[in-house]
């Protein structure tokens, strides 16, 4: 749960308390994550995500005024769409039937992936704060945020947006990780 914040003036920031979260699910985000993502959302005035969860769910907690997100599935859409305020906009990132976790089930379709990477950023004329990549195609979406971003203005240190990606790993690419 959240609790209101008197610390700032704008009624729909709440404070995130780790201890009364209802919301927890089995995505992968550790309690250290709950908390650390919740600071940056709450200091955030904009949130995009590639990939709907909890951290939608931390977003929608703490009263992210200006939220966007897209994911593969369509029943977790609307899963998210009922747990979250009505200013959230979501979009579906059609890359053909899909299992578990978002997954495609048919890798070889005609459909266009670049749908999930650019198409629900088509419409957005302004950067965001916060790019969060926890959905398909990870190492492609972040850097379409660093685009949209700079397509957008946000080309200086100061305004620099914050591009983060959950839970990534490639055994190859991350083996000098961490030496």
């Amino acid at each position: 749960m959240c609790a209101h914040s008197g610390v700032n003036d704008d009624s729909r920031r709440k404070i995130f308390n780790l201890t009364t979260w209802g919301n927890k699910t089995t995505g992968g985000l550790f309690d250290l994550d709950r908390i650390k993502l919740a600071e940056i959302y709450q200091k955030a005035e904009s949130v995009f995500e590639w990939g709907l969860g909890e951290s939608t769910f931390i977003a929608a907690c703490v009263g992210v005024p200006r939220y966007a997100g897209i994911d593969s599935d369509a029943v977790w859409i609307q899963s998210a769409r009922e747990k979250s305020p009505d200013l959230f906009r979501f979009q579906l990132g059609d890359i053909g039937p899909t299992g578990s976790w978002g997954r495609p089930e048919k890798n070889r379709l005609p459909k266009s992936y670049l749908n999930y990477q650019f198409a629900p950023l088509l419409s957005e004329n302004n950067a965001f704060d916060v790019y969060m990549v926890d959905g398909r195609m990870r190492p492609a979406c972040a850097l379409v945020g660093f685009l949209h971003a700079s397509s957008c203005g946000r080309t200086d240190e100061e305004r620099s947006p914050l591009v983060l990606v959950h839970d990534y790993f490639d055994e190859g690419k991350s083996s000098a990780c961490g030496r």
